[in-house]
């Protein structure tokens, strides 16, 4: 593992408790359900290298129009499917992955930022606090691998 994304891991799996603490104040009071914590959260840098602009996001529902903003990665998702579908090789919606958030947040601040120059920490699930395999969405577009 390279120390430059040892240290995105680092900060994605501290950013974990911070979700659950944001879930636990929007819900004081009440009953926690699992469905009120995202499913994963990712950190996205713009290169491995002296990274200028980076993002933690976490995986949540899809706007159609949501990359219109990023036509390079609108174009590498679209590449699989409709974004918001679903394919036969994977579960997961198309875009609504925290890479796919996290990578539009990064090439909107840097939109000379390519695809497949992106780097991504290990996925977390914020209410276990465990590294989680990419789907195979990601793992197509952004060619990641699992740990």
């Amino acid at each position: 593992m390279r120390p430059e994304q040892r240290a995105m891991n680092n900060t994605t799996y501290r950013k974990c408790f911070e979700v659950c603490d944001e879930v636990k104040e929007a819900r004081a009071g009440k009953k926690i359900r699992l469905r009120d914590y995202p499913a994963a959260i990712v950190m996205c840098a713009d290169s491995w290298e002296h990274p200028m602009a980076s993002a933690i996001e976490r995986s949540g529902k899809v706007v159609r129009t949501s990359y219109e903003e990023t036509p390079e990665l609108e174009a590498a998702l679209s590449g699989l499917g409709n974004i918001g579908g679903k394919r036969d090789e994977c579960k997961n919606y198309i875009g609504a992955c925290a890479e796919p958030h996290s990578a539009r947040t990064v090439m909107r601040a840097r939109p000379e930022t390519e695809v497949d120059e992106l780097a991504f920490s290990y996925a977390y699930r914020p209410r276990t606090k465990t590294v989680i395999r990419y789907c195979r969405n990601c793992t197509d577009v952004f060619n990641v691998e699992n740990p």
